[in-house]
């Protein structure tokens, strides 16, 4: 029983959040069928995400700790902005605030099917693991991918295309830090109260 409530924990709080903030979109013009479509994009990016981290951690060419600070990041992000590259350039994308909503979908459908992969990998203490991700790592993913998404619809609209690409370029870089900060703080044990404040 506490595993079937950690699980919806796991997956209703993170859908909550993402229902929560299109209360911030005043002018309405974000679909909500497209952030369903995020939600799944993400977590279509997941697993694809759980076939390469182990498969390059085999193939002898990084660590776990190089996944976990390195490349997990950087794969992650761009995986999970996939998604937002194309309803960008749909001829019906409005404002920054779409993307922003459009990528905390993507990274929220991302953190959902991690969250059921965690809780399954640690049953005895699986309500304590969905109460501590969807607070934390959720967050950091919606967050990275919300950041990625604001910046690929201020290059949209941008009339200086250059300075529009260099806004791009930095909002992935800011996401893939921010990102590869949090993976290190959690992974050296961080006290659980910063790695939620984080979040």
């Amino acid at each position: 029983m506490m595993l079937v409530i950690a699980i919806a924990i796991a997956l209703v709080i993170p859908f909550v959040f993402l229902l929560f903030l299109r209360k911030f979109d005043l002018h309405k013009t974000a679909k909500f069928h497209h952030n369903i479509v995020t939600l799944g994009c993400g977590v279509a990016a997941y697993l694809l995400v759980a076939q390469i981290n182990p498969a390059m951690v085999n193939a002898g060419w990084v660590t776990w700790d190089q996944v976990i600070w390195f490349t997990a990041p950087v794969i992650e992000e761009i995986l999970k902005s996939l998604i937002l590259l194309y309803l960008v350039s749909r001829a019906n994308f409005n404002y920054v605030v779409d993307g922003a909503l459009y990528g905390f979908g993507a990274g929220i459908g991302f953190a959902i099917i991690e969250n059921v992969e965690y809780v399954n990998a640690n049953i005895e203490i699986a309500l304590i693991v969905a109460l501590l991700r969807v607070f934390s790592t959720n967050l950091m993913h919606a967050a990275g991918s919300g950041l990625i998404g604001t910046a690929l619809a201020y290059y949209r609209g941008e009339t200086v295309k250059q300075r529009g690409i260099w806004v791009v370029i930095g909002g992935y870089a800011v996401a893939i830090i921010f990102h590869a900060v949090f993976n290190t703080m959690v992974n050296a044990g961080t006290f659980l109260a910063f790695a939620i404040g984080y979040g």
